[in-house]
């Protein structure tokens, strides 16, 4: 993504917080802090207090992103947990993560 497209995208969403109140607010910063954090350049979310995600790189940066693009209404969340945290009957048995 270009450096326009991303201020554009970060501006839309800083344009959006007067919407929610603090705790909206708090828990986008939440996601959007640590896992950008993980990333080479994040550092710059470290001098806001955001600690790295362990075991995000741009591999997974780059599907947690196209997850949450195909994702349009309620019966996609719950296909995506189903498939994330469902288990198959010969599962059962194994320890879950």
């Amino acid at each position: 993504m270009s450096k326009a497209k991303t201020e554009t995208a970060a501006q839309k969403l800083v344009d959006w917080f007067p919407n929610y109140n603090r705790e909206q607010i708090d828990g986008m910063m939440a996601i959007i802090g640590p896992v950008l954090a993980a990333l080479p350049g994040g550092e710059a979310f470290e001098d806001y207090g955001f600690e790295p995600n362990p075991g995000i790189s741009w591999h997974e940066f780059d599907m947690i992103g196209k997850l949450f693009v195909a994702i349009d209404d309620s019966t996609n969340v719950e296909q995506a947990a189903e498939i994330l945290f469902g288990q198959d009957e010969e599962d059962e048995d194994e320890d879950e993560w």
